[in-house]
């Protein structure tokens, strides 16, 4: 008799979402969604986790959760496939090419996430100068200041910015948050020919400092879940070698 190992589907759980995302996924999902009525949504990503397994122990549904992370989330799913179902036979088995492969996987996403996290913490860096010198024009327009700001926007943000996260060639790395990077970064250009003809404090001055402030917050964001990727991927792959 197949039996799914409740450890590694956690771990598959809890390295393919954030919270909010597992959370609106059993809400959307009928034979899942009971389990929005014992966690609420803030909880953390391990609460909601803990929760998916038991009631999917207790009605027997692992098959049809399983289905819903492969159509969602597919090449985390496909790493661990190798790894969600044990037996007395399969106890006995070398791993095989494919749970190889997922562990190959996992090493390559982890270089990627790695990768994520230096280039966010140098965007952060650049941005903060030109996000700072705004600050200090809100409530009094200093020309000089503000011309700092366009140069330095100009200079040092917009060549590392435009193409993100595009440029970074991204396989096998994902979240949710890298699309709202995206969408923030498409709009460089938009954001260059507001700031370029600011010259009062109204309307148009708070909307590009909101606009900065806001994209180096995704930035923040992006650098912290990338963090929090690279904790759970390194301890994936240590259980996965343990095993």
């Amino acid at each position: 008799m197949t039996q799914y190992n409740t450890e590694r589907v956690f771990r598959l759980l809890t390295s393919a979402y954030e919270s909010a995302d597992l959370w609106r996924t059993c809400r959307d999902n009928e034979v899942l969604s009971p389990i929005c009525q014992q966690v609420n949504r803030n909880a953390s990503i391990n609460d909601i986790a803990d929760k998916v397994i038991d009631h999917c122990r207790c009605h027997m549904v692992f098959k049809e959760l399983l289905r819903i992370v492969n159509a969602q989330r597919p090449r985390r799913y496909e790493q661990f496939k190798g790894y969600l179902m044990t037996s007395s036979d399969e106890a006995m088995l070398v791993p095989t090419a494919r749970e190889q492969g997922g562990l190959r996987d996992l090493i390559l996403e982890l270089a990627e996430w790695k990768s994520i996290h230096n280039n966010s913490q140098r965007l952060v860096d650049v941005l903060g100068v030109p996000v700072d010198l705004l600050t200090s024009c809100r409530y009094r327009l200093e020309v000089a200041l503000l011309d700092q700001a366009v140069d330095r926007w100009q200079e040092s943000c917009v060549p590392k910015l435009v193409g993100v996260p595009d440029k970074w060639r991204l396989q096998y790395a994902y979240s949710p948050i890298l699309d709202t990077l995206r969408k923030e970064t498409s709009d460089i250009e938009d954001i260059t020919r507001h700031l370029c003809r600011i010259d009062s404090i109204d309307t148009e001055f708070k909307m590009v400092y909101l606009r900065l402030r806001e994209l180096r917050g995704t930035l923040w964001e992006v650098l912290t879940i990338a963090d929090k990727q690279i904790a759970v991927l390194v301890e994936t792959m240590q259980n996965i070698i343990k095993e």
